[in-house]
């Protein structure tokens, strides 16, 4: 494998030092995938402050083995204005993409495009359904898109790990599974979450989401302050 990119659209999944003053970054691309890099001299690098997550960039690297090498580095636009919840639902889908996309991917432009519009919907919008329709966009990609033609057979379906898509009456409703399916990214796909958390989690194993874990004890905790003081008696 020989590949040399010039101002490459990309974003930041994670990253990790390697030795004294290099990175290793995981990064989604829009031609290539997910892909990993060497920034050697990263932590000190002029502009290096860049080379964080959540900020838009272009890339030109090389890459010869799985792990390339990143020759160039520039902002590409505006960073999206994350904090508390949306922050953690950004690091939320980061991991996602680091635990199930495969490396070197050249058809993901559909999912580099799907990630954009969370980024640059999180900050105005309510993060459920965008969750929600980049969980069943990153699945679709990975091959567990939903077929049309069984959602005519019930009125609310759940998910089985074997079978896929099971005729329940306590179920997600078929309303809202369609909705998922025509691209909706608003409250319509909210009642999905817990088909696509069986999804996620035949797809994952055993080991969990750190960032899942983490937004939900910043919700639970959002909750209870926003409940005010508890009584007694």
């Amino acid at each position: 494998m020989s590949l040399r990119a010039s101002a490459e659209p990309a974003w930041i999944l994670h990253r990790r030092p390697l030795r004294e003053t290099s990175l290793i970054l995981d990064v989604l691309t829009r031609n290539y995938g997910r892909i990993s890099l060497v920034s050697r001299g990263g932590r000190q690098a002029r502009g290096g402050g860049l080379l964080q997550s959540f900020r838009p960039l272009k890339l030109d690297f090389v890459q010869k083995t799985e792990l390339g090498t990143l020759s160039r580095f520039e902002a590409d636009g505006v960073a999206p204005r994350l904090s508390g919840t949306r922050l953690w639902c950004g690091f939320y889908v980061n991991e996602l993409i680091l635990r199930l996309a495969t490396h070197n991917d050249s058809q993901a432009a559909e999912l580099f495009d799907a990630y954009l519009t969370v980024l640059q919907r999180l900050p105005e919008h309510d993060p459920a359904p965008l969750l929600r329709q980049f969980e069943y966009r990153l699945l679709s990609h990975q091959g567990y898109a939903l077929q049309p033609d069984v959602l005519t057979q019930a009125a609310a379906f759940r998910w089985d790990s074997t079978r896929g898509l099971v005729a329940s009456s306590a179920g997600v409703p078929v309303a809202a599974l369609q909705a998922l399916l025509a691209g909706a990214w608003d409250a319509r796909v909210n009642p999905c979450r817990p088909l696509l958390a069986e999804m996620l989690r035949s797809q994952l194993g055993t080991r969990p989401l750190q960032s899942a874990s983490m937004l939900r004890e910043l919700t639970s905790l959002q909750s209870s302050r926003a409940a005010g003081p508890g009584t007694t008696g």
